[in-house]
C-alpha cells in the first residue's frame, strides 16, 4: 500500500491570472513557492473555494515577490480570474 501525504498548502490564494492559450501548469510567485516548500514543478493540487472544482497541475515558478497565482490551460474553463483557491 502506498500513502500519500500532504507537504504544504498555500491556503485562500486569490487567482491573479489565467491564461486559456498556455500549455498547461499554475504559475507561483516564486517566494511563495519557497515559504510553502513547494519545489518547482512539483505535483500540485488545486482546489477552488470559490465554486467547488478540484484537479492537479504542475507548479511554475513565476517572478518572486509579485503576488502571481496565474491558471493556465484548459482549466481556464473552471477556475477564473479572481476565485479564490487552495
Amino acid at each position: 500500500m502506498e500513502r500519500q501525504y500532504l507537504n504544504s498548502k498555500i491556503h485562500k490564494a486569490m487567482v491573479t491570472h489565467s491564461n486559456i492559450d498556455y500549455e498547461g501548469s499554475c504559475e507561483i510567485d516564486i517566494a511563495l513557492l519557497k515559504a510553502a516548500n513547494i519545489d518547482p514543478y512539483e505535483k500540485i493540487d488545486i482546489y477552488d473555494i470559490t465554486n467547488g472544482e478540484r484537479f492537479s497541475k504542475y507548479a511554475i515558478p513565476g517572478k518572486p515577490d509579485k503576488g502571481i497565482i496565474a491558471i493556465n490551460g484548459a482549466c481556464c474553463q473552471k477556475i477564473k480570474k479572481y476565485d479564490e483557491i487552495i
